[in-house]
């Protein structure tokens, strides 16, 4: 126990001594002591060691009370201290609005036309652009009947793409059946019949010397039936020969799978020994029968004032 906590104790005790014994009135009382007070008035040392006991008790909860308030202030003013410096130091970033009303592009919002399928007639060509990882093919059917003799000519540029997605032509026959004959950019080609739904023939790849590689480059497929036999050009290089399962043709499409961007120039099917063609497009006018569309998988474009997301495809036929 601290001297100046004992004395005030002490002090508090001879007050109390004090008011309890009436004899002591007005005696002024230097340097008390519990023996000294016991002496001065007619109260035993036993009752002076009682009150003394409770004084001290009371006196030294009063001092712990002080001590924990005084913690306290001290804690809470290191807090708010820390929280100052705080945020003198780190300052939080100044506040920022935006506002967008989609009357334009100006904000870098991400306008795009996500294709499956583009097929377009413009410029002189007929185009296709195709995007199927899985390499699934698209075609636009013409109908026409052709003879037992007859040569289809078709002229293609390839534009860009994956170099191993095929395109070229399918020479329909009666119900599902059909025959392909298609070329590819990494200079091969093939072709195949599907007779009632089964492969008749599905010949693998073979190379061609004569193909032109390049976006700006003309390759041209010729497929020469007469009759119950064929033969298969590229570049006027003979590729392959054989015997023709579609013996009545009733319809030809222009093919392109995977993903890829293909032009067709023109197509011509003739009959041999006359000059005048069965069929021919310059594909300067898309009035000739085709059927190019569009189908989108997602869209996303900024119109009257709001950003529209389309996650659904979309057909849209063109005349």
């Amino acid at each position: 126990m601290s001297r100046k906590l004992d004395n005030e104790i002490l002090e508090r005790l001879k007050d109390e001594v004090l008011k309890k014994d009436r004899e002591l009135e007005e005696r002024e009382v230097h340097n008390s002591t519990k023996e000294a007070l016991a002496e001065m008035t007619s109260l035993s040392r036993a009752e002076v060691d009682k009150m003394y006991k409770k004084l001290s008790a009371d006196a030294h909860a009063q001092q712990r009370k002080r001590n924990t308030i005084f913690a306290i202030i001290i804690g809470v003013l290191l807090i708010a201290g820390l929280i100052l410096v705080k945020k003198l130091m780190f300052p939080p970033p100044p506040a920022r609005s935006f506002t967008e009303e989609f009357n334009d592009t100006e904000n870098g919002w991400d306008i795009f036309n996500q294709y499956q399928l583009n097929a377009r007639i413009e410029d002189g060509f007929y185009k296709f652009e195709t995007f199927e990882k899985t390499g699934y093919l698209r075609n636009d059917p013409y109908s026409v009947d052709l003879p037992a003799n007859y040569n289809i000519t078709v002229k293609t540029q390839w534009k860009k793409g994956s170099k191993s997605d095929n395109y070229g032509i399918q020479i329909g026959g009666a119900g599902t059946n059909f025959g392909y004959f298609y070329i590819r950019q990494n200079k091969t080609a093939r072709y195949g019949f599907r007779i009632n739904k089964q492969w008749a023939s599905n010949i693998t790849e073979k190379e061609c010397p004569t193909f032109k590689q390049g976006e700006k480059s003309f390759n041209t497929i010729k497929v020469a039936v007469r009759g119950e036999k064929f033969k298969f050009y590229v570049n006027n290089e003979l590729l392959y020969f054989g015997h023709m399962e579609i013996l009545k043709a009733h319809s030809i499409k222009l093919v392109c799978g995977g993903t890829q961007e293909v032009y067709f120039d023109y197509i011509r099917i003739s009959e041999p020994g006359k000059s005048k063609p069965i069929f021919e497009d310059k594909f300067d006018t898309p009035l000739k029968g085709w059927n190019p569309k569009i189908e989108l998988e997602k869209k996303s474009k900024v119109e009257n004032t709001f950003l529209q997301q389309i996650p659904m495809a979309i057909a849209t036929g063109q005349t």
